[in-house]
């Protein structure tokens, strides 16, 4: 029984950062959609309210106006406080490291790429001089390649 449960547990705990997931995803989701309707209703209330009866009820506009803001200010403190609580330190840290060695590689490639556009800014300024000695040079290996080839099947025969 031991090792059942303790099975169990080991799966739990495998399962356990894919349900927190799935979780901070909802949790998100309705974060966002609340705020969505939040955003819909004040919309409507600004619409009716301010617009149609501004100078009727004052002090309940006012009121409704303070609640629905305290409302969106608490919706987002609940979606930082959900993405606060999905990038735990350790993510930070390794997204960190990530971008880090990211960074590394993009400076070395625009680097190979300034060297290379360089050398071909280079050629290109030789003129139709240079594409005569490229063609020339790329027969040539064509027919290295090929006399290579019948080296090759002269020798297997």
């Amino acid at each position: 029984m031991i090792q059942v449960k303790q099975q169990e547990l080991t799966r739990m705990r495998i399962q356990l950062p894919a349900k927190r997931a799935s979780l901070n995803k909802l949790v998100t989701r309705f974060v966002k959609i609340t705020l969505e309707v939040l955003d819909t209703v004040w919309s409507i209330i600004r619409e009716f309210k301010c617009d149609y009866e501004q100078t009727r009820n004052a002090s309940f506009d006012a009121y409704y106006c303070a609640l629905t803001d305290t409302l969106l200010l608490r919706i987002k403190i609940l979606h930082v406080s959900t993405l606060l609580a999905t990038y735990d330190t350790e993510l930070v840290a390794a997204l960190q490291s990530l971008r880090t060695i990211l960074e590394n590689r993009y400076l070395d490639a625009r680097t190979q790429l300034s060297f290379a556009e360089k050398k071909l800014k280079a050629y290109q300024e030789m003129g139709p001089e240079f594409e005569t000695l490229a063609d020339a040079y790329f027969k040539l290996l064509e027919e290295i390649k090929a006399t290579e080839d019948d080296i090759h099947r002269i020798k297997n025969n």
